[in-house]
């Protein structure tokens, strides 16, 4: 794939875009086939939601729309999802009704543990051509990117 024709700054401009968005799109799908292949009933997105409970107990959903970058329709959907497949529970806040925090239940903490495999091997999949430092580099760059970008929004 020749991506940068010519060098130009519109060029690279053009292509740091299309590249960003291809890239998050590649990643997506090799999750979603190694959850499948491994018989994982999850999305990449709903993995992603799963794995930052673990990892953090209880949130808000909010927060959790805020950390991995959805919107609160998409995030809506898959709580709504999550629940219903018993892998995560909605509890109000007894201080404030409106509230409703999110946590693993029992299911949701036993399919943590058949996570690992399927994500070890989709990220064997994506960086097979990247050597340590080029990970290490890309992943830099990556959080710069993201860090100014947040500032920018906020």
């Amino acid at each position: 794939m020749d991506f940068l024709r010519n060098g130009d700054r519109k060029d690279i401009e053009d292509d740091l875009l299309r590249l960003i968005a291809m890239s998050y799109v590649a990643a997506r799908r090799t999750v979603n086939r190694k959850l499948d292949q491994a018989g994982i009933p999850l999305s990449a997105s709903q993995a992603s939601v799963v794995l930052l409970l673990a990892k953090s107990g209880i949130l808000l959903g909010s927060e959790i729309a805020r950390q991995l970058g959805f919107d609160q329709g998409m995030m809506s959907r898959i709580v709504d999802d999550l629940v219903c497949r018993g892998f995560i529970s909605r509890e109000h806040d007894p201080r404030d009704r409106r509230i409703r925090k999110l946590q693993l239940t029992n299911a949701g903490l036993e399919l943590v543990s058949r996570l690992s495999a399927p994500l070890t091997g989709a990220h064997a999949t994506l960086s097979r051509a990247l050597n340590q430092h080029d990970r290490r580099r890309l992943c830099e760059l990556l959080r710069r990117l993201v860090q100014e970008n947040q500032d920018a929004s906020s």
